[in-house]
């Protein structure tokens, strides 16, 4: 019997273009960040203080007291505006946890932004139920929930979605699905099988003890479901 023989330098060319294919990915989501992100404070932010500059104007200008409180209205809602900007971006750079919302509220305030901003309806359901996560295990929920409704808005041509958090044991489990063009499967598949952007999110759980589940969605499209481990009760 002959003993399979292997070349250990082929191995490593496969392993190097691996890597340098992975490498050039990654290249190209971070340049897609910056880009989007650079989309956000052109579009909602600049734009937005743009408007204030026109209405401070128009209020200095202004010589109807009647006219100049409706001008300083509207501006105050610009400001308010610009603030809500400024909020939404920090948590897309940084994902943090709000202590005063939780995780579901930031899960909730994300799906709203997939129906204000992508028109795309998305309805947010929770149990309720206590989920203590530790900072680190809530921070990725956040942010593979963040990369899911990015995926919907980006990808997916759905005309709808759905955000569910529910407590599964000593498991948070949150579940999102659309009814966009999905995948021809009938079972659950592989993440390496629908981009790398799922294999980034499936690397984050796995580092936290946490794991996923693509599949068909109950209207076609793609139902995610996402579980990361529940801190551990006093007893």
């Amino acid at each position: 019997m002959t003993a399979e023989i292997t070349d250990p330098s082929l191995e490593l060319a496969e392993c190097r273009d691996v890597l340098r294919a992975m490498a050039l990915e990654l290249s190209r989501a971070q340049d897609e960040e910056r880009i989007r992100i650079a989309h956000g404070l052109h579009d909602d932010l600049g734009q937005a203080l743009a408007a204030v500059q026109i209405r401070l104007a128009e209020i200095e200008a202004s010589t109807s007291e009647k006219a100049r409180s409706a001008l300083v209205q509207a501006t105050s809602q610009l400001v308010n505006d610009a603030v809500d900007s400024v909020r939404t971006l920090t948590f897309e750079l940084m994902a943090p946890v709000m202590p005063e919302i939780g995780v579901d509220g930031e899960l909730e305030r994300l799906a709203t932004r997939l129906t204000e901003r992508y028109d795309i309806p998305c309805r947010f359901d929770s149990d309720s139920e206590p989920t203590p996560l530790s900072p680190e295990v809530a921070i990725t929920v956040l942010r593979v929930g963040r990369e899911l409704m990015h995926n919907i808005a980006k990808h997916s041509q759905a005309e709808k979605a759905t955000v569910v958090v529910a407590r599964a044991g000593d498991q948070l489990r949150l579940t999102v699905s659309d009814d966009g063009i999905g995948f021809q499967a009938k079972e659950p598949v592989a993440p390496e099988r629908v981009g790398f952007g799922l294999l980034i999110v499936q690397e984050r759980l796995a580092e936290i003890g946490g794991d996923f589940e693509v599949g068909p969605g109950p209207d076609g499209g793609t139902r995610i479901v996402v579980t990361a481990p529940l801190l551990k009760e006093a007893e």
